[in-house]
């Protein structure tokens, strides 16, 4: 199962990436998750550009510290 506690706003930023720059919305979402044996917390962050959508994502551990993985958009065709 993979629960969000939280999703909300928290900033506007303009972001560069290999794809090239963009105006984004930051998107944070708290969630926890189950599988088997298996449980972890996380915050994801997301970058969203109107008439893109993500740009960018970032997984960070439930403290919101360690970043896990990281993700960005390349292309745009």
């Amino acid at each position: 199962s993979h629960n969000i506690t939280s999703h909300k706003v928290v900033a506007q930023e303009e972001i560069t990436t290999p794809a090239g720059t963009f105006d984004c919305s930051v998107v944070e979402q708290k969630y926890n998750m189950k599988s088997g044996f298996t449980k972890r917390e996380g915050v994801n962050k997301t970058w969203y550009a109107k008439g893109v959508g993500t740009v960018k994502m970032e997984n960070y551990d439930k403290k919101g510290k360690k970043l896990i993985v990281s993700q960005q958009l390349v292309v745009v065709k």
